[in-house]
Protein backbone atom coordinates (compact mmCIF):
# COMPACT_ATOMS: atom_id res chain seq x y z
CA UNK A 1 0.00 0.00 0.00
CA UNK A 2 2.76 2.56 0.55
CA UNK A 3 4.20 2.16 -3.03
CA UNK A 4 0.41 2.73 -4.22
CA UNK A 5 0.75 6.30 -2.10
CA UNK A 6 3.56 7.43 -3.54
CA UNK A 7 2.35 7.84 -6.99
CA UNK A 8 -0.33 9.55 -6.81
CA UNK A 9 -2.30 9.77 -9.97
CA UNK A 10 -6.13 8.47 -10.32
CA UNK A 11 -5.84 5.24 -10.95
CA UNK A 12 -3.69 4.66 -8.25
CA UNK A 13 -5.98 6.40 -5.77
CA UNK A 14 -8.43 4.07 -6.89
CA UNK A 15 -6.13 0.47 -6.55
CA UNK A 16 -5.46 2.00 -3.27
CA UNK A 17 -9.03 2.53 -2.07
CA UNK A 18 -10.00 -1.23 -3.31
CA UNK A 19 -6.50 -2.17 -1.13
CA UNK A 20 -8.03 -0.62 2.30
CA UNK A 21 -11.55 -2.18 1.46
CA UNK A 22 -9.76 -5.69 1.00
CA UNK A 23 -7.83 -5.47 4.42
CA UNK A 24 -10.35 -3.49 6.28
CA UNK A 25 -13.01 -6.57 4.98
CA UNK A 26 -10.76 -9.09 7.30
CA UNK A 27 -10.36 -7.06 9.97
CA UNK A 28 -14.20 -6.69 10.59
CA UNK A 29 -14.65 -10.58 10.83
CA UNK A 30 -10.93 -12.44 12.20
CA UNK A 31 -11.20 -11.32 15.99
CA UNK A 32 -14.66 -12.54 16.81
CA UNK A 33 -13.94 -15.57 14.18
CA UNK A 34 -10.17 -15.83 16.09
CA UNK A 35 -12.29 -15.86 19.50
CA UNK A 36 -14.56 -18.40 18.56
CA UNK A 37 -12.19 -20.68 17.66
CA UNK A 38 -9.95 -20.63 20.71
CA UNK A 39 -13.27 -20.88 22.57
CA UNK A 40 -13.63 -24.29 21.00
CA UNK A 41 -10.02 -25.03 21.11
CA UNK A 42 -9.95 -25.32 24.91
CA UNK A 43 -12.58 -28.58 25.28
CA UNK A 44 -10.32 -30.72 23.17
CA UNK A 45 -12.18 -31.29 20.28
CA UNK A 46 -10.53 -32.51 17.12
CA UNK A 47 -8.60 -30.84 14.85
CA UNK A 48 -10.54 -31.04 11.97
CA UNK A 49 -13.90 -29.67 13.84
CA UNK A 50 -11.07 -26.09 14.04
CA UNK A 51 -9.39 -26.80 10.10
CA UNK A 52 -13.02 -26.88 8.55
CA UNK A 53 -14.25 -23.60 9.51
CA UNK A 54 -11.07 -21.74 9.60
CA UNK A 55 -10.79 -22.85 5.39
CA UNK A 56 -13.76 -22.10 5.03
CA UNK A 57 -13.41 -18.32 6.25
CA UNK A 58 -9.75 -18.11 4.29
CA UNK A 59 -11.29 -19.46 1.09
CA UNK A 60 -14.17 -16.34 1.63
CA UNK A 61 -11.38 -14.38 2.39
CA UNK A 62 -9.07 -15.10 -0.55
CA UNK A 63 -12.31 -14.70 -3.08
CA UNK A 64 -12.78 -11.24 -1.59
CA UNK A 65 -9.23 -10.13 -2.03
CA UNK A 66 -9.10 -11.53 -5.27
CA UNK A 67 -12.32 -9.33 -6.95
CA UNK A 68 -10.82 -6.00 -5.21
CA UNK A 69 -7.24 -6.74 -5.79
CA UNK A 70 -7.06 -8.60 -9.04
CA UNK A 71 -10.23 -9.06 -10.75
CA UNK A 72 -13.05 -6.50 -12.25
CA UNK A 73 -15.89 -6.14 -9.39
CA UNK A 74 -18.39 -9.11 -9.47
CA UNK A 75 -21.13 -9.46 -7.58
CA UNK A 76 -21.17 -13.36 -7.44
CA UNK A 77 -17.92 -13.60 -5.74
CA UNK A 78 -18.46 -11.17 -3.37
CA UNK A 79 -21.69 -12.59 -2.28
CA UNK A 80 -19.88 -15.83 -2.22
CA UNK A 81 -17.22 -14.34 0.18
CA UNK A 82 -19.96 -13.04 2.46
CA UNK A 83 -21.64 -16.28 2.65
CA UNK A 84 -19.20 -18.27 2.64
CA UNK A 85 -17.72 -16.17 5.81
CA UNK A 86 -21.08 -15.53 7.64
CA UNK A 87 -21.13 -19.51 7.14
CA UNK A 88 -17.74 -19.83 8.76
CA UNK A 89 -18.73 -17.42 12.08
CA UNK A 90 -22.26 -19.32 12.68
CA UNK A 91 -20.25 -23.21 12.65
CA UNK A 92 -17.58 -21.70 15.28
CA UNK A 93 -20.50 -20.34 17.35
CA UNK A 94 -22.73 -23.34 16.62
CA UNK A 95 -19.73 -25.31 17.80
CA UNK A 96 -18.54 -23.72 21.48
CA UNK A 97 -22.11 -23.28 22.16
CA UNK A 98 -22.40 -26.83 21.80
CA UNK A 99 -19.20 -27.21 23.21
CA UNK A 100 -19.71 -25.45 26.55
CA UNK A 101 -23.34 -27.07 26.94
CA UNK A 102 -25.33 -24.63 25.90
Amino acid sequence: MISLQRQGDAANAQRMERAICTQGNLSEYAPIFLILLRLFDQVATPALSLHVPGATLRRGHLMHAAVFVFLAPNVCLRLGRKILTLLAVLAAAGMALYSFGF
